[in-house]
């Protein structure tokens, strides 16, 4: 009886496999992103499917008017951002100045002052 055909995968060369097993090894870190990039696109077509059967559900006039309103609070939230974003900077390129305060907690010289 004749020996099976085998591959040259199924020797165990050592200087044949080691490109194979990297090539291998790529590929499925090539899959897994892959398949992270697929479950987002799911993720964002679900909620645009949720987005499109809520616009479907409103007449012409409430359908203007939502999107109106979405472009506003989107517009909004961007501003405020930003807002944010410039307070943060200032807050870490400021110098620290002493309270004019006490801020310690338990000081009672207000008390004794009759305040």
């Amino acid at each position: 009886m004749s020996q099976p055909y085998r591959s040259s995968m199924a020797k165990p060369n050592q200087t044949n496999s080691t490109p194979r097993i990297r090539h291998l090894a790529a590929l499925v870190g090539s899959l897994k992103t892959l398949q992270y990039s697929l479950v987002e696109t799911e993720e964002q077509m679900v909620k645009l499917k949720r987005l499109t059967l809520a616009m479907q559900t409103l007449s012409g006039g409430q359908a203007a008017q939502f999107m109106a309103t979405s472009q506003v609070v989107g517009k909004e939230l961007d501003d405020l951002g930003r807002m944010e974003e410039q307070t943060s900077h200032h807050r870490e390129t400021s110098c620290s100045t002493p309270a004019a305060y006490p801020t310690e907690v338990g000081d009672d010289s207000l008390v004794s002052n009759g305040l």
